[in-house]
């Protein structure tokens, strides 16, 4: 068999407080010359720019430039622009995810083992730059969400298992056409619906009626910043990834009836808050996230379902308005001192 070809690609926006150690991890591993790294800068104001310059010399990296705000969109156009050695496999990940000892040469060697397979994902272990908050442990089921965390045994996974910061996949998929879906993940508004590298897998794993492997050869430190440990972003965390549930249930194939959705999530999101204002002790942070879920999902069923919502004076605006604003005098009242 001749030897496999893998491209490293990610992109980055102002990510100069984690991208200098991300680089630098990459040039501490042991590998062969069968690799090369695409960098798309989204529109970077910080210091980005000086730290890929350096970087140009001592990895093999090439860089695009996309100015229009959102990963999947740089992504998108880092692929439409790819020059260079074709690839074998593509390996994604993110600029705060940090390659440990082995990283590329895993890659190889799975994609080599694992002939039948198509989709891969590999361990992501949470790594905390400074110490978290204790209470923050009380809801280390979230970890998945929260941070990505992806610790599962060696074998035959759903799609829905591979997560964005160590993920991989062969390039006849990308070469057919597929991209990311360009309405989920980061961008420019801050409560985006999250989840667009899971949304990928799972929409090809289904077309293409792929398989998918999760390994134990690679894996990353996925860094988590101190802003990354508060209840703000505990709670906007919750609220993405159900805006980001939503949406892929109503982009599926089988999308489930809008409006019934609607109700049954208005019924339950009033029962939820009023649980959490109730709650004492280690369950009011899991409370807590299921409320800020559920309002993400409700919201997003309504924009999707009824698109006139945003510009709309509409009665349905003004109570869902009201629905989703009862919270703001509870959330730092009673928590905010566990947020220290």
């Amino acid at each position: 068999m001749n030897e496999l070809f893998l491209t490293v690609m990610f992109a980055t926006r102002n990510g100069s407080a984690t991208l200098r150690k991300t680089l630098e991890g990459y040039r501490r591993l042991n590998h062969s010359k069968n690799w090369r790294m695409v960098i798309i800068d989204n529109g970077s104001t910080d210091d980005t720019v000086d730290i890929l310059n350096f970087y140009k010399e001592v990895l093999p990296l090439q860089v695009y430039n996309e100015e229009r705000p959102g990963k999947n969109l740089a992504l998108n156009a880092g692929l439409n622009r790819e020059e260079g050695p074709k690839a074998d496999l593509y390996v994604f990940t993110d600029d705060d995810a940090v390659p440990m000892p082995g990283f590329l040469d895993g890659w190889l060697q799975v994609a080599k083992e694992q002939p039948s397979y198509d989709i891969f994902g590999g361990l992501v272990i949470p790594e905390f730059m400074d110490k978290p908050p204790a209470w923050l442990f009380d809801s280390e089921e979230h970890f998945g969400v929260l941070f990505a965390k992806n610790d599962r045994p060696e074998g035959k996974i759903k799609a829905t298992h591979v997560y964005g910061p160590n993920m991989a996949v062969r390039s006849w998929i990308l070469k057919k056409g597929y991209k990311f879906d360009e309405d989920i993940g980061p961008s420019n508004k801050v409560n985006y619906a999250m989840g667009s590298e899971t949304e990928f897998c799972v929409r090809i794993e289904s077309k293409e009626n792929l398989k998918t492997w999760f390994t134990h050869k690679t894996a990353v430190q996925h860094l988590v910043r101190k802003k990354q440990t508060t209840v703000k972003f505990f709670s906007g965390r919750a609220f993405r990834h159900g805006r980001g549930y939503a949406l892929q249930q109503l982009k599926s194939d089988r999308p489930v009836g809008q409006r019934k959705m609607i109700i049954f999530s208005a019924f339950f999101t009033y029962p939820i808050f009023l649980h959490y204002i109730l709650t004492r002790g280690k369950n009011k942070y899991n409370v807590l996230w299921k409320y800020h879920w559920q309002r993400g999902y409700l919201l997003q069923q309504v924009e999707s379902t009824y698109p006139s919502y945003l510009n709309s004076s509409a009665p349905v605006k003004i109570g869902l308005s009201l629905l989703l604003a009862m919270r703001a005098a509870f959330i730092s009242k009673g928590i905010s001192k566990y947020n220290k």
